[in-house]
């Protein structure tokens, strides 16, 4: 890394003096070079269970009326009827042939760190996730539309990396396992199958009732 801000330097250098730019105006604009090379990705935040808006290119269009969901508008509020039939997901950070996760959770006890489990895809190819087609993805848990208890309720996508191809159970995930369940220990629990990675996308949503 040193060589490469060394580079970074001398370029600036050739390039900036034969503008007649002060010296002063060359550290200022090489800072912003190395912090653009080398600094955080603005786009990348760290998941919590408040929020769940962080990552590049995942999209989600609602049926029936293809309402769509993303990091512009993360924390949209939705009536019931826009999540009665499974959406459209389509994630386009990824790579053609890399495997990859969908869950869709309602963060139910922060207390307890326990979330209800609505919708769990795995062996997403990366080439069909950007077109929004999980039909030949494992389905492990199908899809359950969001129900708040509530007036109002949150809940958030997920999308994760796998290491290797995971080999599903024979039946799905028995629904009353999904019920304030650990998320994140449930997972590591398949780590002997292949280890997920992540999150690294997500949005969050609000469902009111009519």
């Amino acid at each position: 890394m040193y060589a490469r801000v060394c580079s970074l330097f001398v370029v600036a250098l050739i390039c900036w003096e034969g503008e007649g730019r002060t010296y002063d105006d060359i550290i200022s604009s090489l800072k912003s070079a190395i912090s653009e090379k080398f600094g955080k990705r603005k786009d990348v935040a760290t998941y919590s269970r408040t929020n769940a808006c962080f990552g590049v290119g995942l999209k989600v269009v609602t049926e029936p009326n293809k309402q769509t969901l993303s990091l512009d508008n993360c924390n949209a509020t939705f009536q019931t009827t826009e999540w009665e039939r499974e959406p459209k997901v389509y994630y386009t950070d990824t790579l053609t042939e890399e495997l990859y996760m969908l869950a869709l959770l309602d963060p139910v006890s922060s207390v307890r760190r326990e979330y209800n489990l609505m919708w769990l895809v795995a062996n997403i190819e990366g080439s069909e996730f950007a077109e929004g087609d999980l039909s030949e993805a494992d389905v492990l848990l199908p899809y359950h539309p969001p129900n708040p208890q509530d007036s109002m309720s949150m809940y958030q996508l997920l999308t994760f990396k796998q290491s290797v191809i995971f080999r599903p159970p024979l039946r799905p995930i028995p629904e009353e396992e999904c019920k304030d369940m650990d998320f994140f220990s449930y997972i590591q629990t398949m780590s002997h199958h292949t280890k997920f990675i992540g999150p690294l996308s997500g949005v969050q949503f609000f469902v009111s009732r009519p």
